[in-house]
């Protein structure tokens, strides 16, 4: 009986929250070229991504969906991961300039990353992008103003005890 009530918690546990999520890489993924997808969203080389380039056009599609914006056929964000430690960039997990989305490496300077950390990054940096291309309001984008990063989940790296999730 202590047993089945043990599997019993572990089973709910891993239900609410705990459970791996299946779009998400466990391990890092290396890109070494230039990688454009059917959707314009292109993919620089870079290292040490807790996401595949299939994963990244997908969550880039359901925030387009999400916002309403739909760029010209084939324009989209570039994505570079970069060590922010050792580039002078900061210790932020993202940010995006005129068209180009920025998502750190770093696994020094920041807590530690996972698949969570690099998808509800790149979200936020996405919401940016669109918000960028849509000709809004500048400082409704800078200062998040605008409705979209909370209604397409997109408000940026959540956290629990220093953990992304």
């Amino acid at each position: 009986m202590k047993t089945l009530f043990v599997v019993l918690i572990i089973s709910f546990l891993t239900a609410c929250g705990g459970a791996q999520d299946r779009n998400c890489e466990s391990k890092m993924v290396n890109n070494n070229q230039l990688i454009t997808g059917t959707s314009g969203l292109k993919l620089e080389i870079s290292n040490g991504m807790y996401m595949t380039f299939q994963q990244m056009e997908s969550i880039y599609e359901s925030m387009k969906q999400c916002v309403g914006v739909q760029p010209p056929t084939g324009v989209g964000p570039t994505i570079y991961y970069k060590n922010f430690g050792k580039n002078g960039l900061g210790a932020a997990w993202a940010f995006h300039t005129e068209g180009v989305i920025w998502v750190n490496n770093d696994n020094v300077n920041l807590p530690p990353r996972n698949c969570h950390s690099d998808q509800n990054a790149l979200k936020h940096e996405i919401i940016h992008y669109l918000l960028y291309i849509s000709g809004s309001d500048v400082a409704s984008n800078t200062d998040h103003g605008s409705e979209f990063f909370t209604k397409c989940d997109a408000l940026g790296v959540r956290t629990e005890n220093g953990i992304p999730y």
